[in-house]
């Protein structure tokens, strides 16, 4: 919390990618940068109310904030695609001619088991039979898709919700798999990739069918998934794929060493490369490949893996992982099929990053589109820090470089270096009102607001000798 305006990196971001978007007006306009500031400036859980009172000249009370978030007319999720595409274009230009990556993945943010909340699956086991026994975790299901460009930048695309059959009936709206999701996020973001770049999808295996292996196919992407252990071939009918790979000679398999920054994909990775690496950092794969035709999804590039160590979770050397990989892209190599596949666990340390630095788990209301706008404003939060590093990259930084430098900074260093930032304009902002009278008059009034003291306007106008009366806050 500080005493002075919204953090610059919050107001350089709103003037650049959401001022001119459509819809903002003189409200939202007040109060979007308010909650943006809230989010990163927050020290404890991000709850509305102190997301309203993060800057202390800025005073928002929760029940304004829950409003603002209930009302339709807001439409974030359109704002949110207007600052990305706005941002996808300026950081393109840090982008060289290697390949861009998108990853997709879905994610459950838990709520409690006595939640009466809307949309809403149980996690994990089923809830217990036994009288007086405690209901499971009750949890929201969201499709993420994440563009990783070759500096490093991440730019998570447009949230989308999955809602169960029963809530889908009840908004009258069409029940939709995390598979068509996703189809539906690659359909908006294709006309805004650049056409000299080659663009990367990566999924795991909940997502190896046909919908994502034909778009990619249509519009020259490669895509690589890995398969389930149910998958068969189509030119042998009833031969599994994970099973005839794990029988394979070990003479035909080749060798493939990975050393944590040091790998061709380590920019995408925001590793930077030590002298001495670790043993954890050191990855052995066993790899071969075959040109096959697979169910369902033709003709393509089957790459069968090894990998020593396994995590679990420490590194067991002893121990193998097997994964079967299935490519559209029959000219990439085998080798580059194993690393570019290593990237898709930079969308759980997004995931990681979210519920643990920006709260995208400490919404307390019920409804679930409120809890979506919600969503959509830590995303914008992100997209902020993004920023932040570009500026970085580009050398126009006002702040000082956070450790390890702009190459390998993530979330918790950019979020710390906007804080550093912000605390800077603070002292300044502070410094100019004590050279005034009214300026010092006005820093009295914030100190007593900070103290959680409220005055009506009329009086802090005519009489500051007395005593700011104190009313009750709006809860």
């Amino acid at each position: 919390m500080i005493i002075g305006p919204i953090a610059p990196a919050v107001k350089r971001f709103y003037q650049r990618f959401l001022a001119d978007a459509e819809g903002v007006g003189v409200w939202a306009g007040l109060a979007l940068p308010i909650l943006l500031h809230g989010l990163l400036f927050a020290v404890k859980r991000h709850a509305l109310r102190t997301l309203g009172e993060a800057t202390m000249l800025h005073w928002l009370c929760a029940g304004s904030v829950c409003r603002w978030f209930a009302r339709l007319r807001f439409p974030l999720d359109g704002w949110y695609e207007h600052a990305f595409g706005r941002f996808l274009k300026i950081a393109a230009r840090l982008s060289d001619q290697r390949d861009w990556v998108l990853i997709f993945d879905g994610t459950d943010t838990k709520r409690g088991g006595l939640a009466k909340i809307q949309n809403t699956r149980n996690y994990g086991k089923k809830a217990k039979k036994k009288k007086g026994g405690r209901p499971s975790t009750k949890t929201h299901t969201f499709l993420f898709g994440l563009l990783v460009l070759p500096c490093g930048l991440r730019l998570p695309l447009p949230r989308k919700s999955w809602y169960t059959k029963a809530y889908a009936k009840s908004q009258k709206l069409p029940y939709k798999s995390q598979i068509q999701l996703a189809a539906e996020l690659l359909t908006w973001l294709h006309p805004l990739v650049p056409g000299d770049i080659s663009l990367v999808v990566l999924a795991d295996s909940y997502f190896e069918g046909q919908a994502l292996f034909t778009l990619c196919d249509n519009w020259d992407y490669t895509f690589i998934t890995k398969l389930k252990s149910n998958r068969t071939f189509a030119d042998a009918p009833g031969q599994r794929i994970v099973a005839h790979g794990k029988a394979l000679a070990k003479d035909k398999f080749r060798r493939r060493r990975l050393c944590r920054g040091k790998e061709a994909t380590a920019s995408y990775r925001r590793q930077p490369s030590r002298k001495k690496p670790q043993a954890h950092e050191k990855r052995v794969y066993d790899y071969y490949s075959e040109r096959r035709l697979v169910c369902t999804l033709g003709e393509a590039q089957v790459v069968y893996s090894w990998k020593t160590p396994v995590y679990t979770p420490k590194p067991r050397a002893d121990r193998r992982q097997f994964a079967a990989l299935v490519t559209n892209n029959l000219k990439m190599s085998a080798a580059k099929v194993v690393e570019y596949y290593e990237l898709r666990w930079q969308i759980e340390v997004l995931f990681r990053e979210l519920k643990g630095q920006l709260g995208l788990q400490d919404y307390q209301g019920t409804k679930f589109g409120s809890y979506e706008r919600y969503i959509t404003l830590t995303l914008l939060g992100y997209l902020v820090l993004e920023y932040q590093r570009w500026r970085g990259l580009r050398g126009q930084a006002a702040g000082p470089e956070p450790r390890g430098g702009w190459t390998s900074a993530r979330t918790a260093a950019l979020r710390e270096q906007v804080r550093q930032e912000a605390t800077l304009a603070d002292v300044r902002w502070i410094d100019q009102r004590l050279r005034t009278r009214s300026g010092r008059r006005q820093l009295r009034l914030a100190l007593r607001r900070a103290q959680g003291e409220r005055t009506a306007p009329t009086q802090a106008k005519t009489d500051h000798s007395k005593p700011i009366k104190q009313t009750r806050r709006v809860a």
